[in-house]
């Protein structure tokens, strides 16, 4: 440290010191509202800088939005994952005795597996009760194109063994072919999906009935919807915590569309008696 060395204080320079920053009452709800809500730190920040007239008069920075939102979400959820999942459920159970929900720990404690079932589903099911589809595929077809793509070529070629072989045996030769191409003999991962082939290849599920579905047809339209709530980096805790709020909103969506089905009349674009 140099004692001679020193500056002026610039008072224009007084807004971006720690002590001249603060969120307002008003700025902690909203974001506290829009985290829950699935909204960003840096959308909501946008937001208050058109409110205020520009970043100059908003009184804080991003990066104090983006700690008090953390700060909240430790509050919020302040226990571990296992506990956080564990207290959802109690919540849920206690809003409707039809919530089903078992969670699986090793012998320390720690959570290995967890199933839950809402309320909602076990109504439809009940309903219906033709099929279950268990997902067990969010972000793994990602990681599979993320894998492949490493290779010039190897993601065209690997796309066209498993979907475009019309026999078992032809799915064989190509997936040989394909290893030797590109020296992935041995290859460990790629072995382990082998061995599983029979769950997951197209050419070896072609016996099984599957209700008019591909074999990815739900699971993808369900990714897609909670893709509007999650994503990839989003936490154990975060999930689950945005899990009840994703579920209410899809019942809601039912129900409108429920609503509309009953008092909408769809207009025939033919004008044949028989369609009316």
């Amino acid at each position: 440290m140099v004692t001679e060395h020193n500056q002026e204080i610039d008072p224009t320079f007084s807004p971006l010191m720690p002590a001249h920053r603060q969120l307002n009452v008003h700025m902690k709800i909203q974001l506290e509202v829009n985290d829950i809500a699935g909204i960003r730190p840096c959308k909501h920040v946008k937001i208050c800088e058109v409110q205020s007239g520009g970043p100059q008069n908003l009184g804080c920075l991003p990066r104090d939005c983006r700690n008090f939102v953390d700060q909240i979400r430790m509050l919020r959820l302040g226990d571990g994952d296992a506990e956080a999942i564990h207290q959802l459920f109690c919540r849920l159970q206690l809003k409707d005795e039809n919530f089903f929900y078992s969670m699986d720990l090793d012998q320390d404690g720690r959570l290995r597996n967890v199933l839950w079932i809402h309320p909602k589903s076990r109504a439809t099911y009940k309903e219906f009760h033709d099929v279950v589809s268990f997902d067990t595929t969010y972000l793994i077809n990602r990681k599979i194109q993320a894998y492949v793509d490493n290779f010039d070529g190897c993601s065209v070629d690997f796309k066209g063994i498993v979907y475009d072989s019309l026999t078992i045996e032809n799915f064989e030769i190509r997936w040989s072919d394909f290893l030797v191409k590109y020296h992935l003999d041995n290859n460990v991962w790629l072995t382990g999906l082998y061995d599983e082939r029979a769950k997951w290849v197209p050419v070896y599920l072609h016996e099984t009935f599957w209700a008019g579905m591909i074999s990815t047809q739900r699971s993808e339209g369900m990714h897609a919807y909670f893709d509007e709530f999650v994503h990839s980096r989003s936490t154990l805790k975060q999930f689950m915590e945005q899990y009840d709020m994703a579920m209410c909103n899809k019942i809601q969506k039912e129900f409108i569309a429920d609503f509309q089905s009953k008092n909408k009349v769809v207009k025939c674009v033919p004008t044949f008696r028989w369609e009316k």
